[in-house]
């Protein structure tokens, strides 16, 4: 029989901050532990996105137990993902101390991957569906919507609809019929840009995947793993007139939100013309532990994402394959930072920039970097963190022509290897065939020599090497010929 493996999933949540750890023994996977921590870090986020100190230390104290936890996981085994508290936080300054506190690399995930990632968690959880399944999340700070079929996502939404940003903006008097009613039209008018196309696409289950379900389900009664559209109605008069019971399992905090909860569950029920809704044990931090499962397999739905994209905008695969094979071999000879690694996979954002370097000529020719790292910029990339996201686009921005003076200081050392190793395979791939010449890299600081057999036959390859010399100088790189 094989050990098990353990794979740690942290969801670092507007209201909530999630861990559970999952056993994978033989093919199955099994959640053997949970902790969960309600932070509520949303509610401490000014207006101008700064982190308040008491948000910041709540959250400090809280990662430094799933430090514990996660004392002996390699790096590979753990994937921490931060949401829409800290995708709206001016939080680079706190990410850093956060991450010292974890011991592991945070990420800050769009809208679209949170929802991706939400319905991963869902549709592994559940019997297999002959037709198509809505999933619902309501989070602290937003609201992911997906139809999907089986475990294929067909429709991705985040809408800024929260139970704390709501608890903050209409219920700071107090729980009243009023505030009730203010916070349901708030929500019904977010709702608004996405009910028409996900009625139309339909769906045959829909799933509630949060805290806020699970307490609503919970707070009626009568069976904790269903909501009814009728009781719900009858369970939102009957808060706005009186409040949440101080009695019963709800914690103080969850009480405090669920009456904007109550109110965004209501407004989903109605837009989107729901009548019933199952409760899903899994969310988001299930999704994480699947993905974690899947980069260390064969399955990276960031290769599939990155397939895609080629085949999208008409990529020459050949042309695409050879500069990549090529750039991470140079890659190879090159010094990289270690500390860097566990963030981002320089070989890996390699490989990807290559593969989609020239999405852009679809658009056109003159500057088509420029095109291809709008389109990454701007695009939903199921699989990526916003950090990988931004350094694939500088990747495309960066692969050809003049290199922006101020490049050295901007650029981690790794992602400069990685603009030298892509450039240059570019420029020795200009004729779109297999490299005939033996090319080789080394390295001594900041000196780099590129050796390159029988240079001297090749008059036009060696004039471009000479003018990329001026350009690396921007990476803070010498660049020496060695014929």
């Amino acid at each position: 029989m094989n050990d098990p493996r353990y794979y740690a999933a942290i969801d670092l949540g507007s209201n909530s901050f999630h861990m559970i750890i999952a056993q994978e023994l033989e093919g199955s996977l099994t959640v053997i532990d949970r902790v969960k921590e309600m932070v509520q870090i949303a509610r401490g986020i000014s207006g101008d996105g700064e982190l308040a100190e008491d948000a910041k230390q709540r959250a400090l104290e809280c990662l430094e137990c799933f430090r514990e936890r996660l004392a002996e996981f390699p790096a590979s085994s753990v994937r921490a993902v931060g949401t829409k508290a800290l995708r709206s936080a001016d939080n680079s300054e706190f990410l850093q101390v956060a991450q010292d506190a974890l011991g592991h690399p945070i990420e800050t995930i769009s809208g679209y991957e949170e929802a991706r990632l939400v319905f991963q968690g869902v549709s592994h959880s559940i019997p297999q569906q002959q037709g198509q399944s809505l999933v619902v999340d309501i989070g602290g700070g937003s609201t992911e919507f997906i139809i999907g079929h089986q475990q294929t996502p067909l429709l991705l939404e985040s809408l800024s609809l929260g139970c704390v940003t709501f608890s903050q903006r209409y219920f700071s008097n107090g729980c009243t019929p009023q505030a009730m009613q203010s916070a349901y039209l708030a929500a019904c008018s977010e709702l608004e840009v996405i009910s028409s196309n996900y009625r139309q696409c339909g769906w045959d289950v829909c799933f509630g995947a949060s805290g806020t379900v699970k307490a609503v389900a919970s707070y009626l009664g009568e069976n904790s793993a269903y909501i009814d559209r009728e009781n719900l109605a009858q369970l939102f008069l009957a808060v706005g007139e009186n409040g949440i019971a101080t009695t019963g399992e709800l914690a103080k905090l969850r009480r405090e939100v669920l009456p904007a909860g109550i109110a965004i569950l209501k407004a989903i029920f109605d837009q989107l013309d729901i009548d019933s809704m199952h409760v899903s044990d899994a969310a988001l931090k299930e999704g994480l532990i699947y993905d974690i499962v899947g980069r260390l397999s064969e399955k990276d739905i960031r290769d599939q994402t990155i397939g895609q994209m080629s085949k999208q905008y008409r990529v020459d695969v050949a042309q695409a394959k050879r500069v990549s094979l090529f750039a991470q071999a140079l890659l190879q000879e090159l010094e990289l930072e270690e500390e860097y690694h566990k963030l981002i996979k320089p070989h890996k954002l390699l490989h990807w920039a290559a593969m989609v370097h020239e999405i852009g000529l679809t658009i056109s020719h003159n500057d088509y970097h420029l095109h291809g790292h709008y389109i990454l910029r701007h695009s939903d990339m199921a699989g990526f963190s916003r950090l990988e996201q931004h350094w694939l686009a500088q990747l495309l921005l960066l692969h050809r022509k003049k290199l922006p003076q101020t490049l050295a200081n901007n650029l981690p050392k790794n992602l400069s290897a990685c603009v030298l190793c892509l450039r240059l395979a570019i420029l020795l791939h200009r004729k779109r065939q297999d490299l005939s010449l033996a090319v080789h890299l080394q390295q001594n600081g900041n000196t780099i020599t590129l050796k390159v057999e029988n240079l001297d036959q090749h008059p036009l390859t060696q004039k471009n090497l000479k003018q990329e010399q001026e350009q690396l100088r921007a990476l803070g790189l010498k660049l020496e010929l060695d014929t």
